[in-house]
């Protein structure tokens, strides 16, 4: 957990993933008994099986309907394409391979409304039939007495703010769509998160102020196999009467192998199922002012890389951040390992390469050794936290 100790974690019913004939996207209910609204300063999602689990979206609710929905399906949960089936649910946040936990910036928090249930939409792929997963959400919240509510919306969507539409690729084509939508009130943006299935290839967004300044947000090669929110190094402010502006590009021919009929290219059109085709832009967001372009959200630099040479890793670990000395000798390594750290009541991890943890040991100020002999063999990931459970430093460890 990056959270070490949650004010809030829920869990999912035990669900063993039925026989599937398709990919699977299953909702589940989990009842919070929050009486009063709540500020989320920090969530996480903890997948409860990675080769079963896709992605996780998570969700609240406080009409009830999805517990209705659930009610009336057999079984933990209910089946429910795209979203929970809940006109009015708001959606909390995401979980995609590869990402960590979400820190609202600060003097910003996402309200958790009284009386609201928790929703979590997993998405699980069909080779994951017969697997048994428990995913769980962890909270932390935010003490402060004055926060701004941070919403993540898609005003950028496949059918209103479609200018070019509707979304349907013939076969043996390449169409790009466009949307936009215009802001009523000014707006900070601390992320974005795009969205589309197998047949795009290329995304991007931007936005337009009144002053004809042109401000970027996004521009990718679009991989269905890994999306999520990207948030930026300091929030981005926009003020009324901006203009958000989005475009993707989708190739349903023979020659776009993540086709899922490349051999003989279908109609695809709008719909929730991966085979069908989608164009999201989720943003972050809260109500805007200027200075918010002075906080600093990341400020982590690149490390200088030891002759030039660059990571090549693709397991989704981010590079150490400077300002933190922390050593860990000898790589690669066998019996036993050094850690030094110049900060007092940090503890070290040990990983494998699949998430799980395999060693934790508490560290003294200065140098610390570790007996590593009776872990596997390989490449794991060594990580070093602080007091909070804030990562200091994160890298590969080979045992030989």
């Amino acid at each position: 957990w990056s959270i070490p100790s949650p004010d809030l974690t829920v869990k999912m019913p035990d669900y063993t993933v039925p026989t599937l004939t398709t990919d699977l996207y299953q909702a589940f209910v989990i009842h919070v008994g929050n009486t009063t609204d709540t500020w989320i300063k920090q969530f996480e999602v903890i997948p409860g099986n990675n080769a079963a689990v896709h992605h996780v979206l998570v969700y609240q609710d406080t009409t009830g309907e999805a517990q209705a929905l659930d009610d009336a399906q057999p079984g933990p949960g209910y089946v429910s394409f795209g979203g929970i089936g809940v006109a009015d649910a708001k959606l909390i946040g995401l979980w995609v391979p590869g990402s960590g936990s979400f820190t609202a910036p600060q003097g910003m928090a996402i309200k958790l409304y009284a009386g609201a249930d928790i929703v979590i939409q997993v998405h699980y792929p069909e080779t994951s039939e017969g697997l048994l997963d428990s995913t769980r959400v962890n909270f932390q919240y935010d003490p402060s007495t004055f926060v701004r509510e941070l919403g993540i919306t898609a005003p950028l969507e496949h059918t209103i703010t479609m200018t070019d539409g509707p979304l349907v690729i013939p076969p043996n084509s390449i169409q790009t769509f466009h949307n936009h939508y215009q802001l009523a009130f000014p707006t900070t943006v601390v992320g974005i998160g795009p969205h589309a299935h197998l047949l795009c290839k290329h995304m991007r967004s931007y936005a337009v102020t009144p002053a004809q300044d042109t401000i970027p947000f996004v521009d990718l090669q679009w991989d269905f196999h890994w999306q999520g929110m990207y948030e930026f190094r300091h929030p981005i402010y926009l003020p009324t009467g901006t203009w958000l502006y989005g475009e993707a590009t989708y190739d349903n021919t023979a020659a776009n192998e993540d086709n899922p009929n490349h051999l003989n290219p279908q109609w695809v059109t709008l719909g929730e199922s991966t085979t069908d085709e989608m164009m999201l832009f989720f943003f972050a967001y809260t109500y805007g002012f200027p200075s918010d372009e002075n906080m600093v959200i990341d400020d982590s630099p690149h490390q200088t890389h030891y002759l030039g040479c660059t990571t090549d890793f693709n397991i989704g670990m981010p590079e150490t951040t400077l300002g933190e000395v922390v050593r860990i000798t000898p790589v690669p390594a066998h019996d036993v390992i050094t850690v030094h750290s110049d900060r007092t009541g940090a503890r070290s991890l040990l990983f494998d390469t699949q998430g799980r943890e395999l060693l934790r040991s508490d560290l003294l100020q200065g140098d610390n050794s570790i007996n590593v002999i009776d872990l596997p063999r390989g490449v794991l990931i060594a990580e070093v936290r602080d007091g909070q459970g804030r990562v200091l430093h994160r890298s590969p460890l080979l045992l030989q």
